[in-house]
């Protein structure tokens, strides 16, 4: 595809003006693209090239045919976001705040978007690294010779969260000084550990914090920038750092912290001992932090509350010790980890009257055979109907991949709100009336349901409500009805084993007075989800997810720790050597304990 964006021509041979390049010498644009910046006018800056990818993942791109409104859509979506983090970058970056951000120049090669921005602008298209659009995650990178402009010893806080303020280039550099300086009394190589204990105290810090605007968040963001300075790959700074103390600070919550824990996220130990945090709240912007091994809160208001432990350890999951002591299989006892798939109940079906059950069993069957009976038999005027394909759900890993065209018989009229912005598009999705609703039915492909007969592949719920409307207009106050939601499977072209189809489905009605039944059952809402085929394990009832292999070798090392008293790094060498076997490992400690030193034991 040629670039799509804005092209500069020249007007006439007046001074400033461009010529158009040979047709021969366009040969070499390619590799010009690829080695450095793009030429631009005499006398202004190159313009920087950036790659975008990852947005082909994008939701937009399986529901939009046209490849020039896709494009379109995305490079507007990117020049609006980045006019955001523009307005919020600091002066003293060498960046002048103006609303003109726009993307120069631009083309598509597959699945790579190529943008031209000013070197002014670029340092905001490059923050848009990571940000999400359309449920897919856009990565963003210079590319030849051309690199971002990032002059200031921050980088961009988040939207809402303003620079670390001064004023001049000198300025500038002495505070990155400061920083150096603070970071190497703080910073210990050997342990691999950033102590900001009782950083409130330091002299400079005090002296920073007077300026106006300066917070200890914006100190701590940064402080990362320099240390980005030091250790400039995420691979590099997991390496550096394992620990953080955050002790003796007085912090009701550990979020004036947080861009400790987007720096790094890979941290095995935490102190925040001697604080003033009351709940699990107050650590929440450190759950990224996955790996966590050894967290420390004693001191802190939230020991006293009653669930402080089993909280901690739904937040980290794979802890080890909490305030040095080591958790035992008893402690994880009757903890949902966060995250985790809780056991599964039976479905709750509260259906007094039978009606429900007996309006699942009819309405399945003729949704199968016959629709237009089915239209008539439970829809009316004031019917509504919408469907949505939910093509990111997960599948059944013995599901076959999804083919071309997968969800073609269901795109178009899909009411995903996630996907679809325009507030018409949305309206003139959901059906209403039978009428609408037939002409809706006969889009959709044919259908066959798992058999009723078998309950393994159906999870039904039905809850009483009220306050529905009365047709009859007898109750100002509304009547009573059913909200039955069921999630189950079918076949979609059962009979042709080209289009064969296996999917699941979620679906959920609001049923009361009406229809055209013995019943007087009337459909009042229907909605439903089609997705790819996920299986029925999440249907067992009574079934529990078994521990990942990351979880299971957590809880030996725990274990390991309880019975030898040995601390993390001896409790995790010890089963590595003995090839993650449990009772080996519990004989050779047995065997060696004599010769191991006292630096292996939890002092």
């Amino acid at each position: 595809m040629p670039p799509t964006g804005p092209a500069r021509r020249g007007r006439g041979r007046g001074r400033g003006a461009t010529t158009r390049e040979p047709i021969a010498s366009r040969s070499s644009l390619s590799s010009r693209i690829n080695n450095g910046p793009m030429p631009t006018r005499s006398g202004s800056s190159p313009l920087i090239h950036l790659q975008v990818t990852g947005w082909t993942d994008s939701a937009a791109v399986k529901t939009t045919e046209n490849t020039s409104t896709l494009i379109r859509a995305l490079t507007q979506w990117l020049e609006r976001k980045a006019r955001v983090i523009q307005d919020k970058l600091p002066q003293h970056a060498g960046i002048q705040k103006r609303g003109n951000v726009r993307i120069r120049k631009s083309k598509v090669e597959k699945d790579v978007l190529h943008i031209y921005v000013t070197a002014e602008d670029s340092t905001a298209f490059s923050k848009l690294d990571g940000y999400e659009y359309a449920q897919a995650t856009i990565n963003i990178r210079a590319i030849g010779g051309s690199r971002p402009a990032r002059d200031s010893p921050a980088r961009s806080p988040a939207p809402g969260q303003a620079a670390f303020s001064f004023k001049s280039n000198k300025e500038t550099e002495s505070l990155k000084e400061t920083l150096r300086q603070l970071l190497t009394t703080r910073y210990d190589a050997e342990t691999k550990v950033l102590n900001f204990s009782n950083i409130g105290e330091e002299p400079d810090v005090k002296e920073l914090l007077k300026q106006p605007n300066n917070t200890t968040t914006k100190l701590f963001a940064a402080l990362c920038a320099v240390f980005e300075d030091v250790f400039p790959t995420p691979e590099a700074r997991k390496e550096a750092v394992t620990g953080i103390i955050l002790s003796n600070n007085g912090w009701h919550s550990a979020s004036i912290a947080r861009p400790l824990a987007l720096e790094f996220p890979d941290i095995q130990n935490l102190d925040l001992s001697n604080n003033k945090i009351g709940g699990i709240d107050g650590v929440s912007h450190f759950r990224r932090c996955l790996e966590l091994q050894h967290i420390i809160l004693s001191g802190n208001p939230i020991e006293q509350t009653a669930e402080f432990k089993k909280d901690v350890l739904r937040a980290f999951p794979k802890l080890a010790l909490v305030d040095g002591a080591v958790i035992t299989p008893a402690d994880r006892e009757g903890i949902q980890i966060h995250g985790a798939t809780p056991k599964i109940s039976p479905g709750l079906f509260e259906d007094t009257t039978g009606l429900g059950a007996k309006f699942l069993q009819t309405f399945f069957a003729g949704f199968d055979t016959d629709r237009t009976t089915l239209l008539n038999y439970y829809y009316d005027k004031n019917s509504t109907f919408s469907y949505a394909v939910n093509n990111q759900s997960l599948r059944d890993p013995s599901a076959p991949k999804p083919r071309k065209g997968e969800w073609d018989a269901w795109i178009y009229n899909s009411r995903n709100i996630w996907t679809l912005t325009s507030a018409g598009v949305r309206k003139s999705r959901l059906h209403k009336g039978s009428r609408s609703i037939g002409e809706s039915f006969k889009t959709l492909p044919p259908t066959q349901h798992a058999s009723s007969e078998d309950a393994s592949k159906w999870l039904v719920e039905s809850v009483p409500i009220s306050g529905l409307r009365d047709p009859s207009g007898q109750s100002p106050n509304g009547v009573n009805g059913l909200t039955i939601t069921i999630h189950g499977e079918f076949f979609e072209h059962p009979t042709n084993s080209n289009k064969r189809k296996h999917r699941s489905f979620d679906r959920t009605f609001i049923l009361g007075p009406g229809g055209n039944n013995p019943d007087g059952v009337g459909i009042i809402s229907d909605m439903l989800v089609v997705r790819s085929y996920g299986g029925t394990k999440a249907y067992e009832t009574g079934a529990q997810v078994a521990m990942s292999p990351e979880e299971e070798r957590a809880a030996m090392v725990a274990e390991i720790m309880r019975q030898t008293g040995m601390n993390l790094q001896y409790a995790t060498m010890c089963l590595e050597q003995t090839e993650w076997k449990f009772d080996t490992a519990l004989e050779s400690f047995n065997q060696a304990k004599a010769n191991i030193p006292p630096e292996a034991f939890v002092q």
